[in-house]
């Protein structure tokens, strides 16, 4: 006679359930990171949308020139803005962009540092923003 139904059930071993902690654990050290990373790519991907979109309005300016039949030029400065961080009363781009950025970027003279810290430099001569 049994006593008690479950009797013939065997468990999982402290040594099973150690390796599946363990295994967890490795899984999880490869799966964090990765996840975590998305907001760097994130940064970068935003970062060249809106060097695109300034490459775009440089030539747009240079190209009005073209078709008004005057002497096509490349704009003389991105902005006005002054040295430091963008921001809503420090626009960027205001000379090639409709709507300027106003976070996430800075300047210093000529060169502009996006939010995945990639450093550009405006040319007005070539209208080279690299």
């Amino acid at each position: 006679m049994k006593l008690h139904p479950w009797s013939d059930l065997r468990g999982f071993t402290l040594m099973e359930i150690v390796l599946v902690i363990i295994l967890l654990g490795i899984l999880a050290a490869v799966a964090v990171p990765r996840f975590f990373d998305t907001g760097n790519t994130g940064k970068q991907e935003a970062e060249e949308t809106i060097v695109a979109l300034v490459r775009a309005g440089i030539e747009s300016h240079y190209n009005r020139a073209v078709t008004r039949g005057t002497t096509p030029l490349y704009p003389a400065a991105l902005d006005g803005a002054s040295d430091g961080a963008a921001s809503s009363s420090n626009p960027f781009f205001t000379n090639v962009l409709t709507q300027p950025v106003t976070d996430n970027w800075t300047k210093s003279g000529s060169t502009y540092t996006g939010p995945a810290g990639n450093s550009y430099t405006y040319n007005s001569g070539t209208g080279a923003f690299q």
